[in-house]
């Protein structure tokens, strides 16, 4: 087994800071989305399923 090298550390290091930055773009992005999604959806009670979601009496 090979110990890794200092430059080698220096590498994962910064591959993983840039993997961290990338991951965060797309859940920022991904939240965005979502929000966007429920303000164009029409609000509880006024989809055509609604009547579905009435619970039986």
């Amino acid at each position: 087994m090979q110990l890794p090298t200092p430059a080698s550390n220096e590498a994962a290091t910064a591959s993983a800071s840039q993997r961290n930055a990338v991951l965060e773009r797309v859940a920022v992005r991904v939240q965005q989305r979502l929000i966007s999604e429920k303000r164009a959806a029409k609000p509880y009670g006024e989809a055509a399923h609604a009547a579905s979601l009435v619970p039986e009496q």
